[in-house]
């Protein structure tokens, strides 16, 4: 009775104490595995046919693994610790090599390309080392022919890694100096176990997982390519597509515009809508039968603009900028601009006066074109714009280096300013820096 009472805390203590060694021996395993999921992409995540796509499923295979080999070895490590020859040594050796993983994945994940190069080939002298010290580590009886030698294995997702990162020639480099490591460090088993075959089989894995892991890294990355090369092929062929169905609509009402041109009694409406006509049938005949606005003064384009607009109540005032030269980008957009707005206030201002007017600052340096009617107006804060305010207007305006600003109120008209600075006339620049 007494006997059993004094064995049964013994007992219990020992149980904690191999429990509690379990746990120290497999948490490095813990923590390995959720760095390496939280550092890499969910495998669910599907993964894009594009070179982006290829890149991390190459990084995904090979840092899983790499998480494979080291949960196996951690396995042989905490459980088969006896069959080593120095078992603390075993311990500092595997804690070493997870060390190193996870440090060469984030160096791979966050570093430039020529990093990641380096890292890897810090991968490939610690995969050296680890083959270096196997002998010492599990002995010479266990370190052919025995799972208990995880450095092989070690060393071959290290060849993996440095098949996607490096360059060729040097892939196959440094497979050749770790086959010749591995095959030194393996002379010591070879006398208790002496299985040259089992050696030559595995010396010759390495180069050729090399030389095959590098030609399938090559042919994915192809494909990556080519796949993306398909996808903006299609995306031109669609928006090619989409021109074309444009320039057809177009094409039709450019015929029925040309038609009613002949049937309009206003001779400022027939002038216009003849004009228009033109003008589209010259967009869709190309760059050779498009005639954009050219360079010219402010007043020049602003008159030009407005001139087809006759049956508005419209008074044009641009002597103060006859000097003013435009850029033909600012020249466009200002032509498009007033153009637009005019077509506006005929379909809905309603108005009974109409002023654009051209000005420039007493400085030189900027211009503006204003552009007020006094007609229904609107509310900006609660009116959506339109395609012909939003990207007749300020849009193109923006893009060329103008400002505008919309200024409108129901009952109260609108007033729309342009706003730009002054280009200096052509040779100006170079004339002045001769003077100097």
């Amino acid at each position: 009775m007494s006997s059993s009472s004094s064995s049964s805390p013994s007992s219990s203590w020992m149980a904690r104490s191999a429990g509690s060694l379990l746990r120290r021996a497999v948490a490095p395993l813990a923590s390995l595995g959720r760095a390496l999921l939280r550092a890499v992409a969910p495998i669910a995540t599907p993964l894009t046919t594009t070179v982006h796509g290829v890149e991390v499923g190459l990084m995904r295979a090979a840092a899983g693994l790499r998480l494979v080999v080291l949960l196996q070895a951690g396995v042989i490590v905490a459980f088969n610790s006896r069959t080593f020859s120095d078992p603390p040594l075993a311990t500092v050796v595997y804690l070493a090599t997870v060390v190193l993983s996870v440090a060469v994945l984030f160096g791979v994940r966050t570093g430039p390309a020529s990093r990641r190069c380096w890292v890897s080939r810090a991968d490939l002298v610690g995969a050296a080392v680890v083959l270096v010290l196997m002998p010492v580590v599990v002995g010479p009886n266990q370190l052919i022919g025995s799972s208990t030698a995880w450095g092989y294995p070690f060393a071959l997702t290290a060849v993996v890694l440095m098949a996607i990162l490096l360059p060729r020639t040097e892939t196959l480099g440094w497979a050749v100096v770790l086959t010749v490591v591995y095959v030194v460090s393996s002379q010591s088993g070879l006398i208790t176990r002496p299985k040259p075959w089992t050696v030559g089989v595995n010396a010759g894995g390495i180069v050729g997982f090399a030389v095959l892991l590098s030609a399938l890294v090559g042919f994915l990355r192809r494909l990556g390519a080519a796949a993306d090369t398909t996808v903006r092929s299609a995306a031109q062929i669609a928006a090619e597509e989409e021109r074309d169905r444009a320039r057809r609509l177009l094409h039709d009402h450019a015929a029925l515009l040309a038609v009613l041109a002949d049937r309009v009694d206003d001779a400022a409406l027939r002038r216009q809508s003849r004009g228009a006509a033109n003008e589209i049938v010259g967009f869709l005949a190309g760059p050779a039968g498009w005639d954009p606005i050219p360079d010219g003064t402010l007043a020049d384009v602003v008159r030009e603009s407005a001139e087809p607009f006759g049956d508005l109540p419209l008074t044009v005032t641009v002597e103060l900028a006859t000097r003013t030269p435009l850029s033909a980008e600012q020249a466009d957009a200002v032509a498009g601009a007033v153009t637009t707005l005019l077509h506006n206030v005929r379909a809905h201002a309603d108005a009974r006066s109409v002023v654009v007017h051209a000005d420039v600052d007493d400085a030189g340096t900027s211009w503006e074109v204003t552009v007020r009617d006094d007609g229904v107006g609107f509310d900006p804060a609660t009116t959506p714009r339109g395609f012909g305010l939003a990207r007749q207007v300020v849009g193109a305006a923006e893009r060329a280096g103008l400002h505008v600003t919309v200024d409108s109120a129901p009952g109260e008209g609108t007033l729309v300013r342009l706003q730009g600075a002054v280009r200096p006339p052509d040779g100006a620049g170079s004339a002045e820096k001769g003077r100097r």
